[in-house]
C-alpha cells in the first residue's frame, strides 16, 4: 500500500525472525524484509511501529521510512493503524499501509501467481533489448528471450540470444540479476548487474536503480542506467530488414566488392 519513493523500501513480505526478538523475556517481535537483510520492522522505544534500517533497529530509534501511531503492549503490526511514510525531504504523510499475516505457502504462491501474470503479459514481447552497460559488462547488452519452461517453476527468466550462459532472472533478494547459468540455476544474488528490489511479478523493464559490477576481480559496484525495451518477434525482425534496406541502398551506385589482403594458398581464389 505504500506509494512514493520509498514504496520500494517499504513494500513487500515481511518474516519473524525470533533470534531477533527475544520473545523468551517478554519483548516485541521483529521482522525482516524478505530478501533484504537491512530493512526491518519493529517496535521503537517510542512505542510505534517503525520500518528502517538495521542500524535503526538495533537501537529501537523512531528514524525511519514508515511508522504507526503509538500501539498497546502486545499489539501485533497487523492491528497498529495511522500509518505515515516519510518523502525525500523527511516530511511524514499519512497513508493506508495495509499489513496482514501470511504462511509461508501464501507468500510462495503469490510469489509464483505474480511471476505466472507477469509472463502473460510478456508473450506476445518475448524479446528483450538490454543496452546501457560499458567497459568489462558491455557483453550483457543485446537480445535477451523469454524462456516459456521456468513459468511453471514459479519465476521468469531471459536468456541472452548470442551468449547461451547470460540469464536475466529475479534472485532470492527480490532483485532482477544479470548472471550465468549457475546463478540462475539457484536464483543467486550475484553476477554482472542487478536492480533495486522490486515485488514479485514485476517486469525488468519496470525496474530501477541498476548497477554494475566494476572493472576488475571484485570490483565495486557502480549505478548506470541500463535500458531494456520489451519488443514482438514480428517488430524485432522488420527492424531488421530496415537495417538491411538501409544497408542495400548504400550500394547504389557502387555495386562493387574488392577484397585484398588475403595470404596463403587460398589468396588467389579471395582476392
Amino acid at each position: 500500500g505504500a506509494v512514493g519513493p520509498k514504496a520500494s523500501l517499504i513494500n513487500g513480505p515481511y518474516i519473524f525472525v525470533p533470534s531477533m526478538s527475544n520473545v523468551e523475556i517478554g519483548q516485541p517481535p521483529c521482522f525482516r524484509k524478505q530478501g533484504d537483510r537491512d530493512i526491518w520492522l519493529y517496535l521503537a522505544k517510542a512505542g510505534m511501529w517503525m520500518l528502517s534500517s538495521t542500524a535503526h533497529q538495533e537501537k529501537r530509534e523512531s528514524i525511519g521510512w514508515a511508522r504507526s501511531e503509538p500501539v498497546q503492549p502486545g499489539s501485533l503490526p497487523t492491528a497498529a493503524a495511522g500509518w505515515e511514510v516519510s518523502d525525500k525531504l523527511g516530511i511524514w504523510e499519512k497513508q493506508e499501509l495495509q499489513l496482514s499475516a501470511k504462511s509461508t505457502e501464501e507468500v510462495g504462491q503469490h510469489a509464483a501467481g505474480a511471476w505466472r501474470k507477469a509472463y502473460s503479459d510478456m508473450r506476445n514481447f518475448c524479446l528483450l533489448e538490454v543496452s546501457g552497460a560499458s567497459g568489462a559488462t558491455s557483453d550483457i547488452n543485446g537480445t535477451y528471450e523469454l524462456r516459456p519452461s521456468y513459468v511453471d517453476q514459479g519465476t521468469m527468466v531471459y536468456r541472452h540470444c548470442n551468449h547461451s550462459n547470460i540469464y536475466l532472472y529475479p534472485g532470492k533478494d527480490n532483485r532482477w540479476w544479470v548472471s550465468n547459468e549457475m546463478n540462475k540455476d539457484t536464483r543467486e544474488a550475484g553476477g554482472w548487474a542487478c536492480s533495486e528490489p522490486v515485488e514479485a511479478g514485476t517486469l525488468p523493464t519496470k525496474a530501477a536503480g541498476w548497477c554494475i559490477t566494476g572493472e576488475g576481480e571484485g570490483g565495486e559496484w557502480q549505478q548506470q542506467p541500463l535500458t531494456l525495451v520489451a519488443k514482438s518477434p514480428e517488430g524485432d525482425e522488420q527492424a531488421k530488414a530496415e537495417s538491411w534496406n538501409k544497408a542495400v541502398c548504400q550500394l547504389t551506385g557502387k555495386p562493387f566488392l574488392k577484397i585484398s589482403g588475403a595470404l596463403g594458398e587460398r589468396a588467389a581464389f579471395v582476392n
